[in-house]
C-alpha cells in the first residue's frame, strides 16, 4: 500500500477569512409540524455534519491472517503521523472564528462527541497516545446488532452473573432483538432526551424523542415481555444541559412544549412526564417502572443506579416466588 500524503491545513484556514465577509445568514428547514403520541407536536430539524469515514473503513477493514493485521497497522501509524503533523493546524482551524461563526450562523450538527476530541487534539495527537476514560466514555459509538455482556455483580453482599444484551436501536435493526426476549428478566431503556432537536437518519421526518417513545410505547405494550421489569433512564442529560445553556429552544423542535421555561428542571419533567404517560396507558401488567435520569459520563452514578435498580428487582422477584 503507498502512503497518501496530506496536504497542509494552513491554505483552508486562510481561505475562511473571506467568509467573514458574508452577511446573508442561511435559512433554517421547514415543514409541516408531525404529532407525537400523547400530544406532542414537532417541526422538521436541520441537517448535519458528517465526515467521510475513509480513514474508519480502513482500519475497520476485515481482513484476517498476518498481512491483514499488518496492514491495519501500517493504516493506523500513517493516520497516526498525519494528525501529529496536523494537530497545530486541526487547533488553529477549530478555534479560528470564521469556522465559530459558520457554526452558529448555520447551526451546524457537529458528532456529539466532535468538540471534545477537537478540543483536546493536541493531546490526542501526541505520539504514542493512548486514552483515558474521559476519552472512552466520549467516543459514544453507536450499538450495531447485538452485542453480549456478562459480569459478575454485587447485591446486598451476594455475587449475581448478569448477562446483558445490548441491542442496536436503529430501525434496520429492531428485528434482531427478539431472540433475546422470551426470558428477558428486565429490560433496560435509554432514552436520549438530548436527541429533542436530532431526527432519524433513515426518517429524516421522524424526531428522535418521538421515536423513543413510540419504541418504548411498543415495548410496555408486548406481551412476550409483559414478565420482564421495566427500567427507563432518560439518558444524556450532560449534553441536554449544554444544549439548553448554548439557547436551542425546545419549543422550536417540539411545539407542544409551548411557553414553558427552556430551563433544564422544566424539560427534563416534561419528558418524564410524557414516558410515564405512556407506560400508565399502554403497560399490559401494570409493572413498575423505574426511572431515572442518566449521563453516562457520570460512572459512579451510573453505577449505583443499575445497583438499586438491580436490587429492587431481586428483592421483588424473592417476594414474587415466596421466600420471604
Amino acid at each position: 500500500m503507498n502512503p497518501v500524503l496530506l496536504p497542509p491545513l494552513p491554505s483552508v484556514a486562510t481561505g475562511l477569512d473571506n467568509l467573514q465577509q458574508l452577511q446573508n445568514k442561511p435559512s433554517d428547514l421547514q415543514s409541516p409540524n408531525s404529532e407525537l403520541s400523547g400530544g406532542v407536536s414537532f417541526t422538521r430539524g436541520l441537517t448535519g455534519v458528517f465526515v467521510r469515514a475513509g480513514w474508519q473503513g480502513l482500519l475497520q477493514s476485515n481482513q484476517s491472517g498476518r498481512a491483514g493485521k499488518e496492514s491495519v497497522s501500517g493504516v493506523a501509524g500513517l493516520a497516526a503521523k498525519a494528525l501529529d503533523s496536523s494537530r497545530e493546524d486541526i487547533q488553529a482551524l477549530w478555534v479560528h472564528g470564521a469556522v465559530r461563526k459558520w457554526i452558529q450562523m448555520r447551526k451546524l450538527r457537529l458528532e456529539e462527541s466532535a468538540p471534545f476530541f477537537l478540543d483536546n487534539v493536541a493531546r490526542i495527537a501526541e505520539p504514542g497516545y493512548l486514552p483515558d476514560v474521559d476519552d472512552v466514555l466520549n467516543v459514544r459509538l453507536q450499538t450495531l446488532g447485538v452485542i453480549e455482556h456478562s459480569f459478575p455483580i454485587n447485591l446486598g453482599g451476594t455475587m449475581y452473573d448478569w448477562r446483558l444484551y445490548d441491542v442496536g436501536g436503529a430501525r434496520g435493526q429492531r428485528h434482531a432483538w427478539v431472540p433475546y426476549f422470551e426470558d428477558a428478566t428486565a429490560i433496560i431503556f435509554l432514552a436520549p432526551i438530548s436527541a429533542f432537536d436530532q431526527y432519524l437518519d433513515e426518517d429524516p421526518r421522524t424526531n428522535r424523542i418521538d421515536d423513543s417513545l413510540q419504541l418504548f410505547m411498543a415495548i410496555c405494550s408486548n406481551k412476550l415481555l409483559k414478565k420482564a421489569h421495566l427500567v427507563l433512564m432518560l439518558n444524556k442529560t450532560d449534553l441536554l444541559k449544554s444544549k439548553l445553556k448554548a439557547g436551542i429552544r425546545v419549543q422550536k423542535y417540539i411545539t407542544s412544549y409551548g411557553s414553558r421555561p427552556n430551563k433544564y428542571d422544566d424539560v427534563a419533567s416534561y419528558f418524564r412526564a410524557h414516558f410515564m404517560q405512556v407506560h400508565k396507558r399502554k403497560d399490559v401488567s401494570n409493572r413498575s417502572l423505574y426511572l431515572h435520569f442518566t449521563s453516562m459520563l457520570d460512572i459512579k452514578a451510573t453505577q449505583n443506579i443499575i445497583v438499586n435498580v438491580g436490587e429492587a428487582i431481586i428483592r421483588q422477584h424473592i417476594a414474587q416466588t415466596g421466600l420471604t
